[in-house]
């Protein structure tokens, strides 16, 4: 059974590989195989972190498509490769790019024979869902697609639900390239088979909202209530209003991560929609002020903010070739009216310096800071209003703080790799001494300076 859907001629092909390895192993053996399998168990594990290094997030759906089809064509290649690639990295992620392979897959899960991979699945990445109109037109980057509705056919919303609510142990939802008319709920979803399965599943899942790359998308009322219990919430370019958040949520959201959302509710019905949010990330900020909203979540703790970006890509002192790829596309897109070339860092230092002694219930900060920040002050480089760790002096309700310094391959051998080198640069900035201080870098997560809270006397 396969699990993801090939079309016909990728199927053939896939075959006629399989065919030609097992003459392989009859008579002329590959290479790869010549190994012992302890070592080709190794390669593709190491292909995996390649694909999805441990201290990224796992939310790139077009990274996750390369690597699950790179699984596949491997596993199918011969007996010894599929033995080699473990059920729970095969089948960890299901991604679905259209309905007709959505449609197939919920039929497949029906079956019994297939419980034993059903229970290895983690993560569904659904691509360009489609809404059910009896026409429906979405623009995209290379043209439009176009697609009619059978009156056989199962609506999206409803196939949706009934997919999330058979996989017992699944952890995230990945709607990707959303179109800018896409709604989850029809008039019918609330009293349905479907999001009953959905309520009666055993835990929570994680859900993100990606729209169509280069598009906002509005929250829409019913975006949300109809996956049942979420406890983890990601949403990519999106608007949030007072609309957004008029239908009450039936679960207890306790993380949120906004990336690149515009925020134009009132504070006070931001707070009563999250009121269970502990841990909240801010990245690729339109305004240096939206810092501020974090505290409209009373119950907050951990703080993650995605200052990149309020360096101005003109700075001779940050080159584009310094910074990551991901973070120069989200960045620089050119998209945005609100973001400004001329903001400064120093406007989100200060905000940071006023707003958040002010979250009485924050204990860590998580601060993703480009290599600007950490210029010593006796270097001509070195400029006041980029040293954000010059601001955070008022932190004493803090545990911990963590930098993660952004860095391109090209940058790596810039940052400093000795305790020396950031002992120096932090002894006339006033972190108070009672606070776990770590630096990392983005680009291999390694630790560079740690310093621990001394533990009182007894």
């Amino acid at each position: 059974m396969k699990l993801l859907s090939l079309g016909k001629a990728e199927f053939f092909k896939q075959k006629s590989r399989s065919g030609a390895c097992e003459k392989a192993d009859s008579g002329q053996t590959a290479p790869l195989l010549t190994l012992p399998y302890e070592l080709i168990e190794k390669i593709i594990a190491h292909l995996v972190l390649d694909y999805v290094p441990p201290s990224k997030s796992n939310k790139n759906s077009k990274a996750l498509r390369y690597l699950y089809r790179d699984l596949f064509a491997i596993s199918r290649t011969c007996k010894v490769l599929r033995n080699a690639v473990p059920d729970d990295a095969l089948y960890r992620t299901v991604i679905l790019n259209d309905k007709y392979q959505a449609l197939k897959f919920y039929k497949s899960i029906l079956k019994p024979h297939v419980h034993h991979i059903i229970k290895h699945i983690r993560t569904v990445c659904v691509n360009r869902p489609m809404d059910d109109s009896p026409s429906n037109v979405s623009l995209g980057n290379a043209g439009f697609s176009y697609s009619t509705r059978s009156s056989t056919s199962k609506p999206w919303d409803e196939l949706l639900l009934k997919i999330i609510g058979l996989i017992p142990y699944l952890q995230f939802v990945i709607l990707d390239q959303l179109p800018t008319s896409f709604s989850l709920a029809s008039s019918s979803t609330e009293t349905s088979r479907a999001f009953q399965l959905v309520l009666q599943r055993p835990g929570p899942v994680g859900v993100s909202l990606i729209p169509e790359s280069g598009w906002t998308l509005t929250l829409a009322p019913s975006a949300l209530w109809p996956l049942g219990n979420i406890n983890h919430l990601h949403l990519s370019n999106i608007i949030i209003n007072d609309s957004s958040l008029s239908r009450p949520l039936v679960s207890r959201i306790t993380m949120l991560e906004l990336t690149g959302c515009r925020i134009r509710c009132s504070p006070n019905r931001l707070a009563e929609y999250f009121s269970y949010v502990t841990s909240l990330t801010l990245d690729n900020l339109r305004e240096d002020s939206e810092i501020a909203w974090a505290r409209c979540f009373p119950r907050l703790q951990h703080l993650t903010l995605g200052l990149v970006g309020r360096v101005p890509r003109n700075n001779e002192f940050v080159p584009s070739r310094l910074i990551p790829a991901e973070y120069n596309y989200a960045y620089s897109s050119g998209n945005d009216e609100d973001a400004s070339e001329t903001v400064s860092l120093a406007n989100s230092a200060s905000i940071l310096e006023y707003e958040l002694p002010r979250i009485a219930e924050l204990s860590e900060l998580t601060v993703y800071a480009p290599p600007t920040c950490i210029i010593p002050r006796d270097r001509p480089q070195y400029r006041k209003e980029y040293d954000i760790f010059a601001h955070i002096y008022q932190l004493h309700h803090l545990r911990a703080l963590n930098a993660i310094i952004v860095c391109g391959e090209e940058s790596k051998a810039a940052i400093w790799r000795t305790t020396t080198h950031w002992t120096t640069f932090l002894e006339r900035r006033a972190i108070p001494d009672n606070v776990d201080f770590t630096v990392k870098s983005y680009y291999d997560d390694r630790t560079l300076y740690h310093r621990a809270c001394p533990v009182p006397a007894s």
